[in-house]
């Protein structure tokens, strides 16, 4: 590796507030996993009326995951960390919702 790889690499682990943000992306993702391979099954399996908290789980912790994965891999600055969060949450919230006018696949 090239010495501004490294240089970068170094730089991106020492901010306190990008470390933050990836944890909490990780954290996102293992609770989703956690949640599909534990708690979905036992809610289909006991007929329990979560109201559809199993079934869009993944779609709202996605959501959590990606916006912070993108301030914690682009967001050099706080105000470029707030402007992909930003960015992220509006693009895959129009994205959910657009989805069903998409159709469905045959």
């Amino acid at each position: 590796m090239t010495d501004a790889v490294i240089t970068a690499v170094r730089l991106w682990m020492q901010s306190k507030r990008r470390m933050i943000a990836m944890a909490i992306g990780l954290a996102a993702v293992l609770v989703y996993e956690a949640a599909r391979a534990y708690y979905r099954p036992y809610i289909y399996a006991h007929g329990i009326n979560d109201f559809h908290i199993a079934d869009t789980l993944g779609n709202s912790l996605g959501t959590v995951a990606t916006a912070f994965f993108f301030v914690s891999l682009l967001g050099t600055t706080e105000l470029k960390g707030l402007f992909f969060l930003r960015v992220s949450v509006i693009s895959v919230t129009v994205y959910e919702l657009g989805h069903p006018l998409l159709g469905k696949p045959v």
